[in-house]
């Protein structure tokens, strides 16, 4: 494997999202390349600095009161779903967009 055939890897193998036949293959790339194991330490840098820089957001009570309000209620015996599991699986949805940008600072 060259190194731009490696590069996109780089990513998911520090987040182990790779498979072991990908990972061994780039374990082994970077074991013998010197660029490619600086520009994996750098991204590795990079991502713990942005972890730690971050700090952990809380959903204002304003906001998840407006959510919950969104949210109707069931009717008792219509076999649908629980509130509490609706409401969560609303909440999720309606923070799904703050997750996406966190994980692509990430």
């Amino acid at each position: 494997m060259n190194c731009e055939e490696l590069e996109p890897w780089i990513s998911a193998f520090q987040d182990n999202e790779l498979d072991l036949r990908r990972r061994r293959i780039v374990e082994a790339h970077l074991a013998c390349c010197p660029d490619c194991r600086a520009l994996c330490d750098e991204w590795a840098d990079l991502a713990r600095d942005v972890r730690t820089s971050l700090s952990r957001m809380e959903t204002p009570d304003s906001l998840h009161a407006r959510v919950m309000r969104q949210i109707p209620e069931p009717v008792v015996g219509s076999g649908r779903r629980s509130p509490v599991i609706r409401r969560q699986g609303w909440l999720s949805f309606a923070l799904a967009p703050a997750a996406a940008a966190a994980g692509w600072l990430l």
